[in-house]
């Protein structure tokens, strides 16, 4: 789904992708959604590899397609983020 249609929800972890519109898990940047602004989407904090992490930054302009996160997803994505910030990973 291209993001700029996608009901987005303060908080939620979503997988954004630039070409893959399944938004696979190894090959999306991840991110915790924060506020659309004039169409674009900014993140709290977002990784491509869920050991580097990045806040407060807005998604770049050549990500087309997003989807929001399973429950697994979201458990990786907050632990890996949790331990980042522990200095564990």
């Amino acid at each position: 789904m291209i993001y700029n249609n996608y009901p987005f929800r303060v908080g939620e972890v979503y997988l954004f992708h630039k070409s893959d519109p399944q938004c696979n898990s190894t090959t999306s940047l991840w991110g915790i959604f924060d506020k659309q602004v004039d169409g674009r989407v900014y993140l709290e904090a977002c990784t491509k590899n869920l050991s580097h992490f990045e806040r407060w930054v807005r998604l770049p302009s050549d990500y087309s397609y997003c989807r929001k996160s399973s429950r697994t997803e979201l458990r990786d994505f907050m632990t890996n983020m949790v331990l980042n910030e522990l200095g564990e990973l």
